[in-house]
């Protein structure tokens, strides 16, 4: 990594926890900071699922559920939301 890469990284790590949470949303609500890999047209919605995947690897208690950066306590509840979202999105 470069020394700007290492410096962003280094910063990233030293926060406090509800900080990073900020960051991981910040970031997932301005896609143009980060250029998306080559042929990935959905890049939003792949940070947002990798993010999942470290935040459940982790035991984060916040996920994106239907785009949201969310609190969550169980899979039960991540579900729930999701399907109330759903019903929200119909009225």
């Amino acid at each position: 990594m470069g020394a700007s890469r290492d410096w962003l990284f280094n910063t990233f790590l030293a926060l406090p926890w509800e900080r990073a949470y900020d960051v991981l949303e910040y970031v997932a609500d301005n896609p143009g900071l980060v250029p998306p890999p080559p042929g990935n047209r959905d890049a939003v919605a792949q940070f947002k699922r990798k993010a999942n995947g470290v935040l459940e690897r982790e035991h984060g208690g916040y996920r994106f559920v239907n785009g949201i950066l969310t609190e969550i306590t169980a899979p039960a509840e991540i579900e729930e939301i999701t399907h109330a979202a759903g019903r929200r999105s119909r009225l």
